[in-house]
């Protein structure tokens, strides 16, 4: 299978099957989880841990069939487990504060023109 050149999602097509999609989690937290929502949806899988790479990480094989189901499992997994985009609330106010200075010099600039 060829990998893609920038891998946005955590799931691809099963390199052998075409009948599986394979999840992939670096977090021990996020793929417990992501194995009991899919145990609670009664849905089948079969999990390895690859420790061949630099990070080992937990693979999980679904069914294409119940694809939709395991993403959703998927994004609540990490959902749970992100971290906010900004970890201050002093960065964060400084955003806002930058972008409505920004946006009241582009308005000034255009009623001036």
């Amino acid at each position: 299978m060829d990998k893609p050149l920038i891998q946005l999602t955590n799931y691809l097509p099963h390199p052998d099957n075409p009948e599986y999609a394979v999840f992939m989690f670096y977090q021990k937290e996020m793929a417990d989880f992501f194995e009991t929502k899919l145990i609670e949806g009664n849905i089948k899988f079969e999990k390895d841990q690859d420790e061949l790479n630099k990070r080992p990480r937990t693979l999980y094989a679904v069914r294409r069939s119940r694809l939709d189901e395991a993403i959703r499992y998927n994004f609540e997994a990490h959902g749970r487990f992100r971290k906010p985009l900004m970890q201050s609330k002093a960065g964060a106010w400084f955003i806002v504060i930058l972008f409505l200075a920004l946006m009241t010099f582009l308005l000034y600039a255009h009623f001036t023109n």
